[in-house]
């Protein structure tokens, strides 16, 4: 990495970069000297060295009466180092006190939900990963989703052991047929605290693999492709809840 890639890392624009290499590989220069081993425009320069100035990176003087300039000592770079941390330290601050304020704004207690689209399996992934750092309770609308796609059975088993970690409990809801019963991905179950239930295929016919926690509902639909809908709206998973403990009362337990 060169000196002028460093130099801009530690905040530095392109042109006071320029104007500092200059300076640190040449001594001192004159303003006219100083546009000329930068490249830069002489109206450019001065502005430019004037800032490095502030930031204590360059000095000035005169000789023969002609304004010269030059860089400073490097370690006063830890200066401007020093500058940027207090800075990053403030911008911290900052955050911890706005973050509640647009927490409220991004509330999902209003009408208008909050919904997110995801395609391919970052979708699910994006799923887990929120009901694992919000859930406490989930119910689930399952679907065969998982035989057709091994990876996805890989991912169920992880995200049900991560569950079981964390102590989430989970009711599950699973259209009543044979291939569903006999599915690996339910029996890694055995011996969970999740609750499967079946319900009959003419009271229960979804394609879509259905979450709900909290205030939020998650849709998963694999056709030729996968595709998740994440829904934050305190009204519709309070439905989806209701109509999930409705055929929940009707569903039978695994023989």
């Amino acid at each position: 990495m060169d000196l002028e890639t460093l130099l801009k890392e530690f905040g530095l624009t392109e042109a006071e970069a320029k104007t500092y290499r200059a300076l640190a590989d040449f001594n001192e220069l004159s303003g006219t000297e100083l546009a000329e081993k930068s490249g830069l425009k002489r109206t450019l320069v001065y502005h430019t060295v004037r800032r490095l100035i502030e930031l204590g990176l360059a000095s000035e003087f005169d000789k023969n009466k002609i304004l010269y300039f030059r860089a400073t000592n490097p370690e006063n770079l830890d200066i401007l180092l020093k500058s940027h941390q207090q800075k990053l330290e403030q911008m911290a601050r900052s955050l911890e006190n706005i973050s509640p304020i647009l927490s409220q704004r991004y509330s999902t207690k209003g009408e208008r939900p909050l919904i997110d689209v995801y395609t391919g399996l970052r979708g699910l992934e994006k799923i887990y990963d929120l009901i694992l750092k919000e859930a406490d309770e989930l119910l689930i609308f399952a679907s065969p989703l998982a035989r057709k796609n091994p990876e996805v059975d890989a991912m169920i088993r992880k995200q049900i052991k991560l569950q079981e970690e964390k102590n989430i409990k989970v009711r599950s809801l699973v259209k009543d047929s044979k291939p569903n019963q006999e599915n690996p991905v339910f029996s890694v179950t055995a011996g969970t605290s999740i609750k499967l239930r079946f319900i009959p295929e003419d009271e229960f016919m979804s394609p879509t693999q259905v979450f709900i926690w909290k205030d939020s509902l998650a849709l998963n639909t694999a056709g030729n492709e996968m595709i998740s809908t994440i829904i934050r709206n305190d009204a519709i998973s309070e439905t989806f809840r209701i109509i999930f403990d409705a055929l929940w009362k009707r569903a039978k337990e695994p023989e």
